[in-house]
């Protein structure tokens, strides 16, 4: 999968890979989430107001 067609509102500034490998979510500086192939999904904060922008995105726990 790619968000290469997707328009974004602010720049993708992480990426992070699932544990098996065969997905990952992006994320951007306004807290939108992307997700592509068995990363699942877990919501998005692209639609609140942010105090500050997101800087990355890490996974806190297993996922397959």
């Amino acid at each position: 999968g790619s968000a290469g067609s997707t328009v974004l509102n602010l720049p993708i500034v992480g990426i992070s890979n699932t544990v098996g490998g065969h997905g990952y979510l992006l994320v951007a500086s306004d807290g939108g989430v992307f997700t592509y192939g068995d990363a699942p999904w877990f919501g998005s904060a692209g639609n609140i107001k942010l105090n500050q922008p997101v800087v990355g995105i890490a996974l806190t726990h297993l996922i397959d």
